[in-house]
């Protein structure tokens, strides 16, 4: 397992059970090529942003804040201000409501308490999460193919297939523009949580990244301070011959992990909200998946019904569980940085390790605020807030991403002339040309929502 089985775990989460399938239900498979784009492009930058970690130990943030020290503070906002509304929390919560009952805001709110505590109850926090991923998005991806095979006729996969032949424009009238944002990030992970698999690839140790430090819980003893010293592949024999394994390995998990797994983890809602409930206008929301668990009760059993709104909610509580340890792990890795370098040996808590888990319980006290202090539980809302920004972060990054490599590679070729094909910088042309279609994507749609955003302002 790898950094993989975490981002797919986040990332089979809103966009596949909450928006898509709504959009299906509502405008049929004229979104296909879309959805394919845009997981292709964040497999591209998946696997980037580990290159970096794979040539240089440390996270991708750290480079984009070599470029410019101002990023550091661009990057903590665009890390912070979308994830902190606990949307995915009260996702999961609603589900557990139609099995045991309850309020909704109370149920999110012990989901994201004990979150923080399965966070904070190891010595190693990488292990913990990837254990508690793995397990969670298994059931999920079991349960979804048992009822992919019980409801997904033919006739369903030849419409789907037919939406290949289709132009998702124009766009229908009556489809927000924010939504359709939000499911675009949410196709695959989304934000800021791709960026995390940078730092989840250097707690895993691979690459260079097996001589940095990794988060660990504070409260142990352990107060080692990830470093912020870049390393650096050279050209003396077998550094090129081990590079080349380790970008083959972390490409291989990522087509394993998210490009397949994500794959099959967006379309199989999908096909599963259509064949059941057709173009019948059910809406883009929890009431659609509602309808769903009720169907699969009436044709099948209540067994079905209830493992498929289990399913559900791990699927929610799964994105929560990622969403905030990426949060926290690149606000940590953020913040850490400049007191690191001018302090070689900081406190307990002003280490990375230290920031991680203050800022984790940070995230979790905002979150009850809202949920309890506000009365916010509306997980759709909550999410299409947290996808717009995100859509317009990943804007940035990507086009960041381009930047970053060329500069490191012209670096490398500068430093390490004699590394010439294997500089670990060296992209195809398929890399970058779904890395500029990703520019393109999100840059078109981010100014789209802004300018509808202003245009209803001004109204």
């Amino acid at each position: 397992m790898g950094p993989g089985v975490i981002l797919i775990a986040t990332a089979v989460g809103s966009g596949e059970i909450l928006f898509w399938p709504g959009i299906v239900a509502n405008y049929g498979f004229q979104f296909v090529w879309l959805i394919l784009t845009a997981l292709t492009c964040q497999y591209v930058l998946n696997t980037e942003f580990v290159r970096y970690t794979l040539a240089t130990g440390e996270p991708v943030v750290a480079g984009y804040v070599r470029l410019w020290r101002g990023f550091r503070w661009v990057f903590l906002a665009a890390t912070i201000l979308p994830w902190v509304w606990p949307g995915w929390a009260t996702g999961g919560a609603q589900a557990l409501q139609w099995l045991f009952g309850g309020e909704v805001r109370w149920i999110a709110a012990a989901s994201l308490v004990i979150i923080g505590l399965l966070l904070s109850s190891t010595r190693l926090v990488y292990r913990a999460l990837e254990t508690a991923q793995a397990w969670m998005i298994g059931y999920v991806l079991v349960v979804l193919a048992l009822v992919t095979a019980l409801v997904v006729r033919p006739d369903t996969l030849a419409v789907a297939a037919g939406g290949l032949a289709r132009s998702p424009l124009p766009f229908p009238p009556d489809l927000a523009l924010p939504t359709l944002l939000a499911a675009l990030v949410f196709c695959g992970a989304g934000g800021t949580i791709n960026l995390a698999t940078s730092n989840w690839a250097r707690d895993k140790g691979f690459g260079l990244a097996a001589h940095a430090s990794k988060i660990v819980n504070p409260l142990t003893g352990a107060t080692q301070a990830t470093g912020t010293a870049l390393f650096r592949l050279t050209a003396e024999p077998g550094q090129a011959a081990l590079w080349r394994r380790w970008w083959a390995l972390a490409r291989r998990e990522q087509q394993v992990t998210f490009l397949l797994g994500g794959a099959f983890g967006l379309t199989a809602p999908m096909l599963i909200a259509y064949a059941m409930v057709g173009e019948k206008g059910l809406g883009v929301g929890l009431d659609a998946v509602r309808a769903q668990a009720q169907q699969l009760g009436a044709q099948f059993g209540a067994w079905l019904q209830v493992g498929f709104v289990i399913a559900v909610a791990a699927i929610f509580l799964t994105s929560a569980l990622g969403v905030l340890d990426h949060a926290a792990r690149l606000a940590a890795s953020l913040l850490a940085q400049p007191k690191e370098r001018l302090e070689p040996e900081p406190g307990r808590w002003r280490t990375e390790s230290g920031l991680y888990f203050l800022v984790l319980w940070g995230l979790i006290a905002v979150g009850l605020v809202i949920l309890l202090g506000f009365n916010v539980a509306d997980p759709p809302a909550l999410l299409t807030i947290a996808g717009a920004l995100s859509g317009i972060v990943m804007f940035v990054y990507a086009a960041l991403t381009l930047v970053l490599n060329i500069r490191m590679r012209r670096a490398m070729d500068r430093i390490e002339p004699a590394l010439g094909g294997d500089n670990p910088f060296r992209m195809s042309w398929p890399r970058t040309l779904f890395l500029t279609v990703g520019v393109a994507l999100y840059g078109a749609l981010s100014i789209a929502v802004i300018q509808d955003a202003l245009a209803k302002a001004a109204a």
